[in-house]
């Protein structure tokens, strides 16, 4: 008897609107982490492209500073070439 009450006492429209309701405050949670996913990933991404930037900026120091090591380098070489060449002319002498 407890169970007919219960059965007929129960509104399924009153229900689905409490379905409903609770539905629409997931969704709005879910829709506000999902924007606050997206603000860090943008974040990210522009942290990102500013260190790629600074990498890129380093590489190309990188680069400038090793031909002008190599430039170096072949100005010592020609020196010293310079300078046996000299002794071996003192030498001779």
């Amino acid at each position: 008897m407890a169970h007919q009450k219960s059965v007929q006492g129960f509104d399924p429209e009153f229900s689905r609107d409490l379905i409903l309701r609770q539905l629409r405050q997931v969704e709005a949670k879910l829709t506000k982490k999902v924007d606050e996913i997206n603000r860090r990933k943008k974040y990210h991404q522009v942290e990102i492209a500013g260190k790629n930037a600074k990498i890129k900026e380093l590489m190309e120091k990188v680069e400038l500073l090793s031909s002008e090591n190599e430039a170096l380098k072949a100005k010592v070489r020609e020196i010293n070439l310079k300078q046996a060449g000299n002794k071996e002319v003192v030498m001779l002498d």
